[in-house]
């Protein structure tokens, strides 16, 4: 016949019994009475089923807690970061505008002392850019130019000319399309190899 304490035995985990005892008592007065109720314990099992105790979070709260301690803080919305002064509102001039303005034989490093003495702040490399970028539109604009074309009247009149043949009108439009200065050049080279042949 079972007896009360198989029955407790049976009833009962282990777990259960270690978290049931007082938190105060001892592992080896735990195991003691774990002993006394049918139940085979060790002081290290006491040990391990109370620390996961301490451990473990309690309820919803405590996740909650977790998320918010991992989530980002919200940004401050309406801040406005206090910008520099702007130096072309200072003083009237931009930097790339003061540069432009300095005689281009100055140095890199004697544009920025003018321009700390008007309260402008720049770098050697600043100076270099804005020149480079200067001299680069120059040369755009330069090439872009349209060249002094004969007027399409000027043409006809010289591709065109009653009595020419084939030949000769080819060399006209030749000439009309070279232009007259480098026709010219053409014809000196021309008229050399003939005299050295």
């Amino acid at each position: 016949m079972a007896t009360a304490k198989d029955n407790t035995a049976q009833t009962m985990t282990k777990k259960d019994f270690i978290l049931q005892q007082p938190k105060e008592m001892r592992a080896k007065e735990v195991v003691e009475k774990a002993a006394a109720q049918g139940f085979e314990l060790r002081e290290k099992h006491v040990h391990v089923v109370r620390s996961a105790v301490k451990t473990k979070p309690k309820g919803k709260s405590s996740k909650r807690t977790a998320k918010r301690a991992k989530s980002p803080a919200p940004k401050a919305k309406g801040r406005v970061k206090n910008k520099a002064p702007n130096p072309r509102a200072a003083k009237g001039v931009s930097k790339s505008e003061l540069i432009r303005k300095l005689p281009p034989d100055l140095s890199a490093r004697e544009v920025v002392a003018k321009a700390a003495a008007q309260g402008i702040e720049m770098t050697d490399k600043y100076v270099y850019v804005i020149r480079s970028a200067a001299k680069a539109r120059k040369s755009k604009a330069a090439k872009s130019t349209p060249k002094s074309k004969a007027s399409v009247a000027t043409r006809k009149a010289i591709v065109s000319q009653p009595g020419d043949d084939k030949l000769q009108a080819l060399l006209r439009q030749a000439i009309a399309d070279c232009g007259l200065v480098r026709s010219r050049e053409i014809l000196a080279e021309v008229e050399s190899a003939f005299a050295g042949g």
